[in-house]
């Protein structure tokens, strides 16, 4: 699928004379890449963006590497434009070989932006039916170009007929770019892949600096939140024979310690009527879930919902239908849960009403302004019913402009209409690696692009934060953010060779360092992992030989959600690094620590927890542990999430009659097909205190808490 902003300029730039030119490997693909040369004011060889509205492209010294020009585009968008693309300017050229069927381009360059923009270098391959392949690096706001590097793998496909770069600007404000290149042969200085750098047996040394008196933010127990859906009885979690909460599943739940409940379900929420899922069962009509859906009468409903979450100590979130549904109907629907006695919090207008691709989201989508009213409508007339509740809009931010190119200026417009009916912002950003297209590279190279995703995740919230500070200035410290939905997701296609490998340690190891991200982002107050229980691929709990078994991203969690303390407190990590080339909806990273921590302590300052993590899926790490404002005393608890091989699994499956692809394994040791309880494990070991510093070794691909008394 093509995103409309790259098919509007394909067809702009079709008419280019692409000459046939057979060039050498190391020849440089672009013409008057460094900028250097100008026809009129505009840079010489590439063609400029006919729809750029007004905006700026041309050559200036801001940005520049080297030489003495660089490429600037610079905009202000209108406000609140609804136009499906809006928001971007861009210029183009088509690579001067038509020769790419089974080759492979290194792209690079050197990006910076200003203002609320990001810079934006996409190479794509053209292929004669309308679809491309494609490669997109993105710098946000630097006062310095960064050199951005990626590659585009291009399949042996007699359909690509020519290839094209693409700078583009996206949001308001400037980008700059220098110094591009794209050749067939992989620079010298390029990174390793890190299937090639991963060698077993090596050990890493890191040192984790963590300051106990240096207190960052409470932790939300909302954190620690979930995804439940409506149908098939919730996934498992309603025991529609007994009309109860599934014991099993309930039991997990409580053992998770989830505080939050998002309900009823993410797309399926802009299509639920909630009046026909409430009063005797026997009573209720069969409901569709969305087109082309399951259909099935509607066993947990509301009251259910509002039991489950009840019995496991935990509140719900919902999800009000803005799709299909209307501002009376929500706010009834507040009226109606706080008869129950069991008020509810946090109310969400909409799932993800920016889509706009196939039969689920095309009948409910909406342009932003169209959005930003009814956000507007609804949030009054819950408010008349309801005073007290916490109202969140959908925001469109990812850590990929693949993610959500429809609408660029969709949170400005939101914010910009209605940040004072609002209290947070509602974000679907932490999804990694998202290998929709495989393209074949190795596993481990998967799995380090996934794990270099929370850095990506990091910067998102960060630029959403910048965003609140521009477009609601008066609202900066009373709009939080809440990340409605997040997870390790590789793919939903069952014929996907990564499409179960959501439950490997590698996987969990992720949910470690977005846990990170989200406990250090002081604004973020909300995060709903997708999904709770799962008969295919997204249930952090999931089925094996029948009975319901937590997956390693399940205790990943519930190292944090049980085992950490009430306060975060400051930690620095100095660990190696690796690079990674994009993959799925990951950009690539640079820079990446092998070794991370998140630390906290109690609320009397008694008790300090440290979490540290290794990433290396072969690779120990031995890590000295500096412990500043606090002196360790007694016995300290080590308990370890640890795998006997980065792709090791607690053995969970698909339900049965569920098609599924022979599934990747890791290069070397791997224990996927054959996971058991047995190949991911969480000891706890004990030792005695000896002073602030601590020695730790951390397993390949793992995650240890430290628990420690002190003062």
């Amino acid at each position: 699928m093509v995103c409309p902003y790259i098919q509007r300029r394909l067809r702009e730039f079709f008419l280019f004379a692409v000459v046939p030119v057979l060039a050498s490997a190391q020849t440089n693909l672009i013409s008057n890449a460094g900028f250097e040369q100008s026809v009129g004011g505009a840079p010489a060889s590439w063609t400029i963006d006919n729809q750029s509205q007004g905006g700026f492209a041309g050559l200036s010294t801001v940005g520049r590497h080297g030489g003495n020009g660089s490429l600037t585009l610079s905009w202000t968008p209108p406000v609140a434009s609804n136009n499906v693309g809006m928001g971007s300017l861009g210029v183009a050229q088509a690579l001067s070989t038509t020769a790419l069927s089974g080759k492979t381009l290194y792209a690079s360059g050197w990006l910076s932006a200003d203002g609320q923009a990001t810079a934006v270098l996409t190479v794509l391959a053209y292929r004669s039916n309308g679809s491309v392949y494609l490669t997109q690096m993105r710098q946000d706001v630097t006062a310095t170009p960064v050199q951005v590097r990626d590659k585009l793998v291009i399949p042996d496909d007699p359909l690509v007929i020519f290839g094209l770069v693409l700078c583009q600007m996206e949001g308001s404000g400037a980008a700059h770019f220098d110094d591009l290149s794209v050749t067939l042969t992989q620079p010298l200085d390029w990174p390793v892949d890190s299937s090639v750098s991963e060698v077993p047996g090596q050990v890493i040394s890191a040192q984790v600096t963590v300051n106990a008196q240096s207190v960052i933010r409470a932790v939300p127990p909302t954190l620690f939140g979930q995804n439940l859906e409506w149908i098939w009885n919730g996934n498992g979690a309603w025991d529609a024979v007994q009309n109860r909460p599934a014991p099993a599943v309930a039991s997990l739940t409580r053992e998770l310690n989830t505080k939050l409940l998002r309900f009823p379900g993410g797309i399926m929420a802009d299509y639920y009527d909630w009046t026909k899922a409430v009063g005797p069962v026997a009573q209720r009509p069969i409901l569709e879930s969305m087109p082309g859906g399951a259909v099935e009468k509607p066993y947990f409903g509301t009251d259910e919902a509002l039991q489950f979450a009840s019995s496991v100590g935990a509140e719900l979130l919902i999800t009000v239908n803005a799709g299909s549904g209307t501002a009376q109907m929500a706010a009834d629907w507040v009226r109606y849960v706080n008869k129950s006695g069991l008020n509810v919090r946090y109310w969400e207008i909409g799932n993800e009403l920016y889509g706009v691709s196939g039969p689920m989201f095309a009948p409910v989508t909406l342009p932003p302004a169209q959005y930003a009213a009814k956000v507007v409508e609804f949030a009054r007339a819950m408010r008349q019913a309801d005073p007290r509740i916490q109202i969140g809009a959908i925001a469109c931010e990812s850590i990929s402009t693949l993610d959500c190119p429809t609408y660029p200026l969709w949170t400005q417009t939101v914010l910009e209409t209605a940040a004072n009916d609002i209290d947070f912002l509602a974000v679907h950003n932490s999804y990694a690696p998202g290998v929709d297209v495989d393209l074949g590279l190795s596993t481990t190279s998967t799995y380090m692009s996934m794990l270099a995703a929370p850095q990506n995740i990091r910067r998102s919230l960060e630029n959403l934060d910048r965003k609140v500070a521009t477009y609601a200035p008066g609202r900066v410290d009373a709009i939080k953010v809440a990340v409605t939905e997040w997870g390790p997701y590789f793919s939903a296609n069952p014929y996907s060779r990564f499409a179960e490998h959501t439950k490997t340690m590698a996987s969990a190891v992720y949910v470690a360092s977005v846990m990170k991200v989200f406990l250090e982002s002081k604004n973020t107050e909300v995060a709903n992992a997708f999904q709770l229980v799962d008969g295919l691929f997204t249930g952090w709990i999931g089925m094996r030989n029948g009975q319901y078994t937590p997956k390693a991203s399940y205790y990943a969690l519930q190292l944090f959600s049980r085992y950490f303390g009430d306060l975060v407190v400051s930690t620095n990590t100095v660990s190696p690094t690796f690079d990674t080339l994009s993959l799925g909806t990951v950009p690539a990273s640079s820079d990446v620590p092998y070794v991370e921590s998140v630390a906290s302590k109690s609320t009397d300052g008694k008790t300090l927890y440290v979490a540290i993590w290794n990433k290396s899926p072969v690779r120990a790490a031995n890590v000295t542990c500096v412990i500043q404002d606090f002196m360790p005393s007694g016995v300290i608890e080590t308990r370890s999430l640890t795998g006997t091989a980065a792709d090791a699994h607690t053995g969970t499956q698909p339900l049965p009659g569920v098609p599924l692809a022979p599934q990747a394994v890791m290069e070397g040791r791997s224990d996927f097909n054959s996971g058991t309880d047995s190949h991911v494990s969480m000891p706890v070991s004990l030792s005695t205190a000896s002073g602030p510093n601590l020695s730790v070794t951390v397993p390949p691909m793992s995650i240890v808490m430290l628990k420690m008394s002190g003062q």
